[in-house]
């Protein structure tokens, strides 16, 4: 990475900090700080991207589908989440993500995806994918329950979300590439199944959102695995031994409301 490159983040970087927290804290004179803040982060985004965006437009779009996944899951948490520590912790979630992206995104989409350099790569697109995912879906889900979205609505939300994210799994890792359509809709329509049948219970939106996030988590891990070749019956175990303990301790903490 050159000078004029580590210039170029440091600015982004520094924007988006100052547009998450102009969100965190709501002030009067909130709209003031938000819209020059908001016409400089697009502004940053697009000298960040280079010149030749035009002419690689196609292939600097799709690079930002995660980026802008992500901060829309950061934004609205940051709107509707009450806990000042939470979204702290999500605004430097969302920056170190954000940074991470930026620093690695010449490398994506992955040319040689089982090259053993490409491990961190494979491991940052993972924990940004995830906390995409849980971002939005918690989102999604603190929207359908607190202002009464449609269910309609949400499970267009929820297929659009699913579909953008495993289409940037594959497409950024370059594994499945002869399948990806068929991949995507098949676990698209997973998340859209596991969002509608979490809809009818008498659970929180958080305890919803956590097991939706669970499942892609377990997805979304064992097919990088796969692609590396890495994939083993232990790895196989050890997903599925996480998955039933985690969501196991969900359902023996979890507060059921009563439904008349």
């Amino acid at each position: 990475m050159n000078f004029a490159d580590k210039i170029k983040i440091t600015v982004f970087i520094l924007v988006l900090f100052g547009f998450f927290e102009a969100l965190y804290f709501k002030q009067q004179f909130f709209w003031a700080i938000l819209i020059p803040i908001s016409i400089g982060f697009i502004l940053a985004i697009f000298w960040i991207l280079g010149p030749d965006l035009i002419r690689r437009k196609r292939l600097k779009m799709k690079k930002l589908i995660l980026p802008l996944l992500l901060i829309f899951g950061v934004v609205f948490f940051l709107f509707f989440e009450a806990s000042g520590l939470l979204r702290q912790i999500v605004i430097f979630l969302g920056i170190i993500a954000n940074l991470l992206f930026f620093i690695n995104y010449k490398k994506i989409p992955l040319e040689r995806p089982k090259d053993p350099k490409n491990i961190l790569v494979f491991n940052f697109l993972f924990f940004v994918l995830n906390l995409a995912a849980f971002l939005d879906f918690w989102v999604i889900y603190s929207i359908y329950f607190n202002f009464g979205l449609a269910l309609w609505f949400s499970m267009v939300l929820i297929l659009i979300i699913s579909l953008g994210l495993f289409y940037y799994l594959f497409w950024a890792t370059n594994v499945f590439s002869d399948f990806i359509l068929p991949f995507v809709s098949l676990l698209g329509l997973v998340m859209l199944e596991v969002f509608v049948v979490l809809s009818f219970w008498p659970a929180s939106f958080a305890t919803q959102s956590i097991i939706l996030i669970l499942v892609f988590y377990t997805f979304s891990g064992l097919l990088l695995l796969k692609a590396k070749k890495e994939l083993k019956n232990r790895d196989i175990a050890e997903f599925i031994i996480i998955f039933i303990i985690i969501f196991a301790l969900i359902l023996a903490t979890l507060k059921w409301y009563t439904v008349f």
